[in-house]
């Protein structure tokens, strides 16, 4: 098994409630790490119903290698999947990585395929999950022009949200002194705040690139809805999608693949002690999960300073 291989790790019982989301996460996950051989560990399912005996006969008929990491669960797998499973052996470091890796990039890809079905979950009429997910566009929406796109880059490059991030993102790893070999003190901060900057600008311009050539609109837009719920639903689900020309939202390849481009680019210069995939896997992660918390807090900022300022 190559060691670049993007592996899924599945574990507990495969059913058909499970089908769609991973089928959606196997999209997602090719979309961003194109490219890679595909690999599906199943040393620790304890079921398999037919719903998803097909769904792993079916990526098998794609290519992905199903595998078992002890060699004691082969029979059992594969008396219960019903397609063939090879044994591969993988010493201890290698399986703590692969893990890592596999964990949160499945996490962040059924992350953007919850995203993509979130607005079916409403008290309205029910729509089909399986397709895209499109919103009608805010009456007030118009695409970026070029240069309106470029000014959002330049701005975006040293805004105070940047600033924001790039401080706290220092702070956090001060705090946990990750990476440790830049250790303690203003030295050491100095470093990690560039790391921030560094890996910021890059994203940054990725993003940019990308979402010019996709015409994809990564800005945040209120929802304009009401109730907690609905409000935090939307904010969730607007950091894995994109507006884009004609207002209908769909998964953001730009937004998306630049956060997961500049986790695993970042590690050319990080210190020995932070420059495996799992490590890149873990700022991607980070990152991701840092755009829900700003998103939360746009969506619902507007109201708390109205709040404050009438009393």
């Amino acid at each position: 098994m190559s060691p670049q291989a993007f592996r899924f790790q599945l574990a507990g019982d495969l059913s058909q409630d499970d089908v769609l989301n991973l089928n959606q996460a196997r999209h997602t996950a090719s979309s961003v790490f194109g490219g890679r051989p595909f690999v599906v560990d199943l040393t620790g399912i304890a079921s398999i119903d037919g719903a998803g005996r097909e769904l792993l006969d079916q990526w098998r008929r794609l290519g992905a290698e199903l595998i078992v990491t002890a060699e004691k669960e082969r029979a059992r797998v594969q008396s219960i999947a019903g397609v063939p499973i090879d044994f591969v052996r993988t010493n201890r470091s290698q399986r703590k990585d692969n893990a890592m890796t596999s964990k949160l990039t499945l996490l962040l890809a059924l992350g953007a395929a919850v995203a993509t079905t979130l607005w079916a979950e409403d008290d309205g009429p029910k729509v089909d999950v399986t397709a895209a997910a499109s919103i009608s566009p805010p009456p007030a929406f118009a695409p970026m022009t070029r240069s309106e796109r470029f000014s959002a880059y330049l701005k975006g490059l040293a805004g105070p949200e940047t600033i924001l991030r790039a401080a706290a993102a220092a702070g956090i790893s001060q705090a946990t002194n990750t990476p440790k070999e830049w250790g303690g003190g203003a030295e050491a901060y100095g470093y990690r705040i560039g790391n921030a900057f560094a890996q910021h600008m890059i994203r940054n311009t990725l993003q940019y690139g990308a979402s010019a050539v996709l015409h994809e609109d990564n800005r945040y837009f209120a929802s304009g809805q009401t109730g907690f719920f609905r409000r935090t639903k939307y904010a969730v689900a607007s950091t894995f999608l994109a507006r884009h020309d004609n207002g209908d939202r769909s998964l953001s390849f730009s937004h998306i693949g630049s956060a997961a481009g500049t986790a695993f680019i970042s590690r050319a210069w990080q210190p020995r002690s932070t420059t495996t995939a799992g490590d890149g896997a873990v700022n991607f992660g980070i990152a991701m999960a840092a755009d829900m918390g700003f998103n939360v807090f746009r969506e619902f900022w507007p109201g708390m300073k109205r709040h404050f300022h009438r009393k």
